[in-house]
């Protein structure tokens, strides 16, 4: 495993774990280099999945009231999780 992986690995868990953690460092390191192991030995063995859902992003205008009351349109974006791997369920019936 690449030192700076371990690194993040421990940084993530020591914040997880909050300021008193930062003593549970080294025991923190440990457990983390044995969850790190687990995928890389899936990886090697074809274990990998592709991802099947993305997020996709847009932007809409919606209406909302300003402090005064008053109503203004502003720029919000609305992400929805949106399938891009193959198709599931029976191909499409029209016939183009």
């Amino acid at each position: 495993m690449q030192r700076w992986t371990r690194t993040l690995a421990t940084s993530l868990t020591a914040a997880l774990l909050g300021v008193a953690g930062m003593a549970a460092a080294p025991a923190a390191q440990a457990a983390t280099a044995r969850i790190m192991t687990l995928p890389a030995a899936a990886s090697e063995a074809g274990g990998v999945q592709e991802v099947r859902y993305v997020n996709r992003c847009r932007r809409v205008m919606v209406t909302r009231r300003d402090r005064h009351g008053r109503h203004v349109r502003v720029p919000r974006e609305v992400c929805q999780r949106v399938w891009v791997g193959p198709r599931r369920g029976p191909p499409p019936r029209h016939g183009y």
